[in-house]
């Protein structure tokens, strides 16, 4: 299993953004996995194969872990919007303190974008 690097892209008023580049998540093998560096954060997630359910999976020890992890189903070509919050989803500790992990049960784009 190796973990796919998502980058955030921080998003400037009143400026076009720099270039989104697009992560690819290839199935449940190899999960996206992104540093938080917001309380709010957006990602763009589009369906290259056929469709396909995104798990953001709920933090270990963030303090709203109880509402659980958040399923995505998407639809042949659909491109959805999801805006996640850091306090359900990222981990405050261990190996993975910062971040957040995306699995995906077939491929799809995954960009990641911060609003000022």
């Amino acid at each position: 299993m190796a973990d796919i690097a998502i980058t955030p892209t921080q998003l400037v008023p009143n400026v076009a953004s720099a270039a989104i580049t697009a992560s690819t998540i290839n199935t449940a093998t190899d999960p996206g996995v992104v540093t938080l560096t917001s309380d709010l954060t957006i990602f763009r997630i589009a369906d290259v194969s056929g469709g396909c359910t995104v798990t953001f999976t709920a933090s270990v020890d963030g303090t709203k872990k109880s509402q659980g992890d958040l399923e995505v189903v998407l639809t042949t070509g659909q491109v959805k919007y999801v805006v996640i919050e850091s306090a359900r989803f990222k981990d405050m500790s261990g190996s993975d303190a910062g971040k957040v992990r995306i699995t995906i049960d077939n491929d799809a784009y995954v960009e990641c974008m911060i609003l000022p």
